[in-house]
């Protein structure tokens, strides 16, 4: 029953490593909860290739 992680967003600060996986993924779906929380993304707009 009380084995699922829990996170304290109240104190949570994002590394410098979790900055840069932030801004290199392009499906955007990693997202921050609290008050360090940047504003939402869109994903990117994938590129026809032919």
């Amino acid at each position: 029953e009380d084995n699922l992680a829990r996170l304290d967003y109240e104190k949570y600060q994002p590394s410098e490593q979790t900055e840069t996986a932030f801004n290199k993924c392009p499906t955007a779906v990693i997202i921050y909860r609290g008050p360090s929380a940047p504003p939402l993304r869109q994903p990117a707009q994938k590129t026809a290739t032919a």
